[in-house]
């Protein structure tokens, strides 16, 4: 699989309709380690700086919810993100990727999160992202937002 070059085929419908303030990138846990996919991932975050220059860019490095080894991207995604003056949220220096199947987080494939796994992904996802000091959404502005607000 490809994910990231197909990313960049949606640019112009989203540069016509949407003019964010931050940009979160959650890209990259099926993608190999090939060239091609090294320049995918280097055009997909100059495009991204390009399109929206004064937009606060956040990239979360690949994980998948049992994994205990960073994903072979994270050095390419990590330089990236440098260059184009992008926030990374690492999973794995913060301690919270690789959680136990075993606690109900992840489903029977061992991959994919439960209900509870999301709302462990949001928690910490929300805690970092406040930590960093980026804005609450505001869905009041009539465009979609995700809400930082803590969960009920």
């Amino acid at each position: 699989c490809m994910c990231f070059g197909p990313l960049a085929e949606r640019f112009s419908n989203d540069r016509q309709h949407f003019s964010p303030d931050v940009i979160i990138i959650d890209a990259g846990r099926n993608d190999p380690p090939s060239d091609a996919t090294h320049q995918a991932i280097d055009n997909y975050f100059a495009a991204v700086r390009a399109a929206w220059p004064k937009a606060t860019i956040v990239d979360i490095i690949p994980y998948f919810v049992t994994s205990t080894t960073p994903s072979k991207l994270t050095p390419w995604l990590t330089a990236a993100a440098v260059r184009n003056h992008a926030t990374i949220e690492d999973p794995f220096s913060r301690g919270w990727a690789g959680y136990s199947v075993s606690g109900g987080q992840a489903g029977p494939d061992h991959v994919h999160p439960t209900a509870d796994g999301y709302r462990y992904i949001a928690e910490h996802l929300t805690a970092d992202f406040r930590a960093m000091g980026l804005p609450a959404a505001d869905a009041s502005a009539g465009h979609p937002a995700v809400s930082l607000a803590s969960p009920s």
